[in-house]
């Protein structure tokens, strides 16, 4: 007699990202967390274009990916998010 297997799915949740540029200051800092004295991960010029992580971003920083490569989070008053 075959026995029955019960198998379970288990999902993926994948970066959910909007497109973002660096606006409001010459250069914007971005940090390995979200605080004024985290480490500075890298630096940004203005324009800068950036992909805003949703999912990992919190009320006062995003959570960001630069061109370079670069991700790590800077404050969202510096941004301009298109979502």
């Amino acid at each position: 007699k075959p026995q029955i297997v019960k198998e379970t799915v288990s999902t993926v949740s994948l970066p959910n990202t909007v497109e973002g540029v660096v606006a409001h200051c010459a250069k914007l800092n971005v940090r390995e967390n979200a605080t004024v004295d985290s480490g500075i991960v890298c630096v940004l010029d203005a324009m800068s274009e950036i992909e805003i992580d949703v999912n990992k971003s919190t009320t006062n920083w995003f959570y960001i990916y630069s061109a370079t490569g670069a991700e790590g989070y800077c404050m969202r008053q510096y941004v301009d998010a298109y979502m």
